[in-house]
């Protein structure tokens, strides 16, 4: 084996012959250098062709998004279209207005075409992928690895989470009930997935970076800020927090305090995807989280269900990983992005 100057897990500087990481206590041998001296990693390959599963599975959801639409049209044609929006205050979020009739089924069809043309640009941005399918540890990851690892780790985060405080007989209220309607209740979190990510995405980050802009206190140009991709940045950093936190809070409501913790951390999921790579990440991100039992609530085959169940146990298997990596990262980025500023202000 080559020796390494850093480790292709979590990209900290190593000791000289190292055969483990002293930071991520990852083992070293598994990785191998190919022609060239590129590095190559199994976790990347592990993550690379786990995304190709991940794209055929999140293609057939939308797929299903779209073979639902008359049932859901015509649904809405009798109850309508309620707007959610944030807020700043108690309770977090309000009905900003219900739409009747056509203006709901615009709304819905939006909802719709919002959601395919993310997964079309995910998988555009993601073309050049053969590099990862290859093993090839890249400091620049496609959309769609980042997507699926992001959510494979965000995913053991909730599952593990609802376990310890189902061990401790805590019951969680789910507003969804097993009774309601599957076209009702698919719909429900289906738009949630696009006006969500306006709300808590574009609003409460992509806003303050083009007002920042506009003020000449950030460089960049302001009317791409509210769709994404500008980076990870102090103030980045910041607003993902805050819009994390309103994230959490307007579950409060329909949920209980239990839904905070969980649904906080994948705001910061959601928000990274946001600032990193756009808005499409996001949604897609959001989407995995909302639509991952789609097929099974709308079958309600066991055929449906045993696939989904080896899907999710598929991917908590991936997330024990990048788990580890995306919280080691995590901490560095913000690590390094506050001494930076510090060392700025100095």
């Amino acid at each position: 084996m080559v020796g390494f100057n850093f480790c292709p897990w979590c990209g900290e500087r190593l000791p000289p012959n190292s055969n483990f990481c002293p930071t991520c206590g990852e083992r070293l041998t598994v990785v191998r250098r190919q022609k060239g001296g590129r590095r190559t990693s199994l976790l990347t390959l592990y993550g690379s062709w786990s995304s190709i599963l991940m794209a055929f599975f999140l293609a057939a959801n939308v797929f299903l998004a779209f073979w639902m639409a008359p049932e859901i049209s015509e649904l809405l044609l009798t109850t309508g279209f309620p707007i959610l929006a944030s807020s700043l205050l108690p309770p977090f979020v309000f009905i900003l207005v219900v739409l009747e009739g056509s203006a709901a089924l615009v709304a819905y069809w939006f909802v719709l075409v919002a959601i395919l043309i993310s997964f079309i640009i995910m998988i555009w941005r993601s073309r050049d992928i053969s590099s990862e399918l290859k093993g090839l540890r890249t400091e620049d990851p496609s959309p769609l690895f980042a997507v699926t690892t992001v959510f494979s780790a965000l995913l053991l985060v909730n599952i593990v989470y609802y376990f310890v405080i189902g061990s401790l007989g805590i019951e969680p209220n789910i507003p969804l009930s097993a009774g309601q309607e599957e076209q009702i209740r698919l719909f429900s979190v289906l738009q949630a997935v696009v006006t969500e990510e306006i709300n808590d995405r574009m609003i409460l980050i992509g806003l303050p970076l083009a007002l920042l802009v506009l003020l000449g206190r950030k460089e960049g140009v302001a009317w791409k800020m509210p769709f994404g991709g500008m980076g990870l940045g102090r103030a980045e950093l910041i607003l993902i927090i805050f819009s994390s936190m309103i994230f959490a809070l307007s579950h409060l409501e329909g949920w209980d305090v239990w839904k905070l913790i969980p649904t906080f951390i994948s705001g910061l999921g959601l928000g990274y995807l946001f600032v990193r790579y756009g808005i499409h990440a996001s949604i897609m991100l959001h989407f995995c989280f909302n639509f991952l039992s789609a097929y099974m609530i709308y079958t309600g085959s066991l055929l449906a269900a045993v696939f989904t169940g080896l899907m999710i146990f598929y991917l908590l298997i991936l997330g024990v990983p990048f788990l580890i990596v995306y919280t080691i990262r995590s901490i560095r980025a913000t690590l390094t992005i506050l001494s930076a500023n510090d060392k700025n202000a100095e």
